[in-house]
């Protein structure tokens, strides 16, 4: 976690009090941090644990995009909580 504060501190940001709205948005944040420390130790990415599925659904005014995850390897078909009850996501 150091490194990724260090990180932040040489990436040039300005004191947010002293810049206006649009200005402070483009300030460096600890993404960039965290990407620039990922690239300058040449770390592997995470292997994604899910399979990923774009897809539209309609509304009332044409359609939405929607992002489907579904868990992969052994945590394929676990019980999804649910605010108003628990449910299998498949049998």
């Amino acid at each position: 976690m150091l490194v990724i504060i260090e990180k932040l501190g040489t990436l040039g940001g300005k004191p947010i009090e002293t810049l206006e709205a649009q200005e402070t948005r483009l300030q460096p944040t600890p993404t960039d941090a965290v990407t620039a420390v990922i690239q300058d130790f040449k770390l592997p990415s995470a292997p994604a644990r899910c399979d990923t599925i774009e897809n539209d659904i309609p509304i009332t005014r044409g359609t939405t995009p929607i992002r489907i995850y579904t868990p992969t390897g052994e945590a394929r078909w676990k019980k999804v909580r649910d605010i108003r009850r628990d449910y299998p996501t498949a049998t």
